[in-house]
């Protein structure tokens, strides 16, 4: 798209957006020709909220096309559009000022005229969250004997659902209803053939059953479908093999996060998956994270743990070390310390919490992004260790933290030190429950962006060549 274009897209999509003062209260008006906002009263003018933070490619934090919305006095805005400018406004709306698909305003443009309808539900069925009542309104949105069905749901690049039941799931026939059967969960991903990546929790279930298992390898040996890449398993019983069941019907899985303990027996077959990632919210005993490894020796490249390994676990993940290119952390502590030293290649190291008492010494000289959280439930009594970092990491370009830092006594001295080292320090790190969109990476930080999403599209394309890359 032209430079031209991308102002007059950037100068539209402000011009389409209304002050919403709650959370909650959000309004997206489509402005059409011959309309014009009624001015709010001399007494009743309520002044525009800041705008929210945009950053650049390089900082990789809040969506780069994520908006707070400034009042809108007067502005007229046809429909009739080429269709790459209608493409690059809706696009510019995507996210809200959380880093989550503003779906009002998505739906909002939906409406507009039928040139409109079509890119703005692309838009809209990229990513479903199917929690409550509307799962199986939207099971039914995409059936494919409905006219546009197969269309809607060949737009699904990102499902998050919940499958079961049980406390926390919602009972299947009340009004708030959350989770689907396996058979409805079956016959949607059957509807999204498009599917990258599937976040899943399971409720009471403890295992797929043999006819449902096979149903579910029919799909994914579909040489017609796009292979998903990206599977989160957050939530399944200790003794569930749902994850070995679901890794051997998707062995093309490269991100893999998983949200719970693991317990079950182990397959008589190792792991087939080559993963890129791994995220991990609870540790496995050593059994089973050797058997998830077994084939990613030389392609793991993103690491996540919420807990420190130990010295067990620690040699298993050691021979992974060398190809590591990423590292994130709960907290840094002696093992934490001793983990980082097997990694000498690291580009980016993220620790969620510092040691109140051991200093970031000797850490890899490659790395260009460190990036630390300030917590006000448990704050750091001070910053001087990564003051000190930075003065011994040639290659750092970028420092990235948590608003609440700037309220600490020694940020001063840090945005000095930055200043001084000609280190961008930015102040707007995702939370640490914020999922990163999981696409290959060439430069760190990973952006939650629309850009990321032409390497979802693909059935073999972009995204296989950066993996193997």
């Amino acid at each position: 798209m032209s430079n031209t274009a991308c102002q007059c897209a950037r100068r539209t999509t402000q011009a389409m957006k209304m002050h919403h003062p709650k959370r909650g209260d959000r309004r997206s008006v489509i402005v059409t020709p011959g309309y014009r906002s009624a001015p709010a009263s001399r007494h009743h003018r309520r002044a525009p909220r800041p705008q929210g933070r945009n950053l650049d490619s390089h900082s990789g934090q809040r969506p780069s096309n994520m908006h707070t919305s400034p009042v809108c006095t007067s502005a007229t805005v046809s429909p009739d559009l080429p269709a790459e400018l209608i493409s690059a406004i809706i696009e510019q709306l995507y996210y809200d000022e959380d880093g989550n698909p503003d779906r009002r305003a998505l739906y909002a443009c939906s409406l507009v005229s039928a040139s409109w309808t079509g890119p703005a539900q692309r838009l809209l069925f990229h990513t479903a969250r199917l929690h409550g009542p509307h799962a199986l309104a939207f099971l039914h949105a995409i059936h494919p004997a409905r006219p546009s069905g197969t269309r809607l749901g060949e737009h699904v690049r990102r499902l998050e659902v919940r499958i079961g039941t049980g406390p926390g799931s919602g009972s299947p026939t009340s009004p708030d209803a959350t989770s689907l059967r396996p058979t409805e969960f079956l016959t949607l991903l059957d509807h999204c053939p498009r599917l990258y990546e599937l976040i899943l929790r399971a409720y009471n279930v403890h295992a797929f059953e043999e006819p449902l298992t096979r149903a579910l390898g029919a799909l994914a040996s579909d040489p017609a479908r796009t292979p998903l890449r990206a599977l989160s398993l957050l939530r399944a019983g200790v003794q569930s093999p749902l994850l070995y069941q679901l890794l051997a019907v998707f062995p093309s899985v490269r991100f893999l996060r998983l949200g719970s303990e693991m317990a079950a027996p182990l397959p008589k077959s190792p792991a087939s998956v080559a993963l890129t990632e791994l995220v991990l919210y609870r540790l496995p005993s050593p059994r089973i994270l050797s058997w998830l490894l077994a084939s990613s020796l030389s392609t793991l490249a993103i690491l996540d743990l919420r807990d420190a390994p130990d010295v067990q676990l620690t040699e298993i993940l050691a021979p992974h070390g060398p190809r590591l290119r990423s590292l994130r952390l709960l907290r840094y502590n002696a093992r934490g310390a001793a983990l980082i030293r097997l990694c000498p290649a690291l580009e980016e190291l993220v620790l969620f919490q510092l040691s109140t008492f051991l200093p970031l010494a000797n850490l890899p000289q490659t790395l260009e992004h460190l990036s630390f959280r300030d917590f006000s439930w448990t704050s750091n009594p001070s910053l001087q260790t990564i003051i000190a970092a930075i003065e011994t990491l040639p290659r750092l370009r970028l420092l990235t933290c948590d608003a609440n830092a700037k309220q600490h006594d020694d940020f001063p001295a840090l945005r000095r030190k930055c200043e001084k080292k000609g280190v961008a320090l930015r102040t707007d790190a995702l939370p640490i429950r914020t999922f990163e969109d999981a696409v290959p990476v060439k430069r760190f930080p990973r952006r939650k962006s629309i850009s990321n999403f032409p390497l979802m599209n693909e059935r073999v394309g972009a995204a296989d060549q950066l993996m193997q890359s």
